[in-house]
């Protein structure tokens, strides 16, 4: 069991994004690269575009695993755009569309759109994949696609599954709940740090049919299976 998850925000947490020039003459070559991609690159390019950011070991682990040298090449073709994210000082390192993808998707208007990330946001991003992650492990094949405010994403297998990262402060959730609570009838997960953290939330929490929680920290248990991460309202808290 971990005390903390390696997101936490117990951690000093700095977030240094790169910002892309459009008078960048590499452009134009690597806009060329974008023709010859094979459909499983755009896939997880796809997947990636969809939430926006994750981390470089995650896009490994997710899409190449084994294959390192793989995605180095779709970084050197300008796919994948690398960023700075400090841990107390520590240096590690998250990845967003590069250039080509730009060209690929016709995305140029939201070029650098990552310098609007808040720190918060990059963790949040992350563990969602994290979840992504869990799902793969035992067997699953998730779609993933962009999550209606405040939820990060959405996996969906059978049926739609919205993600909620719940970090200690909640006063952006609250907001934007306060005129658009979520829709009762789907399902969704909420990842948290502490089940205290919920609580200005619960009473719109527990009014959605399916609702589980999980702890992050329990994210990172490979003994613990998905089933097992679920927490569950009993009607006086949150219980396995």
């Amino acid at each position: 069991m971990y005390d903390f998850s390696p997101l936490s925000v117990t951690y000093e947490w700095r977030y240094d994004p790169c910002i892309l020039r459009t008078t960048d003459e590499s452009s134009f070559k690597f806009a060329k690269e974008s023709v010859s991609l094979q459909p499983y690159d755009k896939m997880a390019l796809t997947t990636l575009r969809n939430i926006g950011i994750m981390g470089t070991t995650q896009f490994v682990n997710l899409f190449y695993p084994g294959r390192i040298a793989k995605v180095k090449k779709l970084e050197k073709k300008g796919f994948l755009q690398k960023h700075r994210l400090l841990r107390d000082g520590a240096e590690m390192h998250v990845y967003t569309l590069g250039i080509s993808s730009f060209h690929l998707f016709d995305l140029w208007g939201m070029l650098n759109y990552w310098v609007a990330y808040r720190t918060i946001d990059v963790l949040r991003k992350m563990i969602f994949f994290k979840v992504c992650e869990k799902f793969i492990a035992e067997g699953n094949k998730p779609n993933v696609y962009t999550g209606k405010l405040p939820c990060t994403g959405t996996i969906e297998m059978k049926s739609p599954l919205d993600v909620l990262i719940v970090k200690e402060n909640t006063a952006d959730i609250q907001s934007e709940w306060r005129y658009s609570p979520p829709d009762p009838n789907r399902h969704l997960v909420v990842v948290t740090e502490n089940l205290n953290f919920l609580k200005p939330l619960q009473d719109i929490l527990i009014k959605c049919i399916v609702v589980r929680v999980i702890l992050e920290q329990e994210l990172y248990d490979r003994n613990l299976t998905l089933a097992s991460l679920f927490y569950r309202w009993t009607g006086e808290g949150w219980s396995k």
